[in-house]
């Protein structure tokens, strides 16, 4: 029965985890502006074309009709964050992408904190949307939430970080994990079917 009950504990929690694949973050293409993300300092979702036509930054039709987050725009300094806390379930990997450029005239660097998985990347000055980088990276889940963090020191003016696409998703488990879970229940059903047995002899 305590092997059962285990058992069952075990299933409930991987039902409760996130479907494989999909994002736990809320609005991480940020369509819906800053909805379910948090900022400091000077942070602004704004559509490519508005920042296109402000500096002169080449732009698809594509990407002049998306929307991203700035950092440090408007010709201003200082440190600007941007923010989300979602849920995870302890001990289970996530793996994490985000894209990144730096469409103003100064090479700057952007930090990032996944869940206690932290990192800087310089961007140097691209003046282009088509050159978006992509990082991707993993973390291991210690708690019931984790946090993703950027940060963003504007110490000059005119250099405007845009981010986009950030996505975190749980791993997939190895195959050797899914061959333990289904012997797992296949031996829990054949216990419960002997001790049915049992009951009627």
């Amino acid at each position: 029965m305590k092997t059962l009950i285990t058992l069952a504990l075990a299933a409930a929690n991987f039902v409760a985890a996130p479907a494989m694949g999909a994002s736990v973050i809320v609005n991480g293409d940020f369509e819906n502006g800053l909805t379910g993300w948090s900022t400091t300092g000077l942070v602004s979702a704004l559509l490519g074309s508005v920042y296109a036509d402000g500096i002169g930054t080449a732009a698809t039709p594509a990407q002049r009709a998306n929307t991203y987050v700035f950092f440090g725009g408007a010709n201003l300094t200082g440190f600007n964050t941007l923010s989300q806390t979602f849920a995870t379930i302890i001990g289970r990997t996530y793996n994490f992408s985000f894209e990144a450029v730096d469409v103003g005239g100064g090479s700057q660097d952007i930090g990032y904190n996944f869940g206690g998985t932290t990192g800087s990347t310089n961007l140097s000055p691209a003046n282009n949307f088509s050159l978006f980088q992509t990082y991707t990276g993993s973390f291991v889940a210690s708690g019931t939430t984790s946090t993703v963090l950027f940060t963003n020191s504007s110490f000059v003016d005119d250099t405007d970080v845009a981010l986009d696409n950030v996505n975190v998703t749980a791993a997939v488990p190895e195959p050797a994990s899914w061959g333990m879970m289904i012997i797992g229940f296949g031996l829990a059903g054949v216990a419960a079917r002997r001790r049915k047995a049992a009951v009627i002899a």
